[in-house]
């Protein structure tokens, strides 16, 4: 995934719900300078700052059904 196909799909200043419950704003994309991933940079309602894959974050799983591992639940446009 490239950068640019990444700020096409993840929303920066949009909120998503992790499967297990947890809420995140996430604060831009970004790019791993020695690996070359694509990373998300996130973070949660108490300030505690997070990066993952941006293949990972939008990935699913299964918890019995596929679901999304993030899911979008609020855009910075709403």
């Amino acid at each position: 995934m490239t950068l640019y196909e990444a700020r096409q799909i993840i929303k920066i200043g949009g909120k998503y719900r992790h499967y297990k419950g947890g809420v995140y704003t996430v604060d831009n994309i970004a790019i791993d300078t020695d690996t070359g991933f694509v990373l998300v940079v996130y973070h949660n309602e108490i300030n505690k700052y997070f990066v993952r894959r941006a293949s990972e974050w939008l990935d699913t799983v299964m918890i019995p059904q596929y679901v999304a591992r993030f899911e979008l639940i609020e855009d910075d446009k709403s």
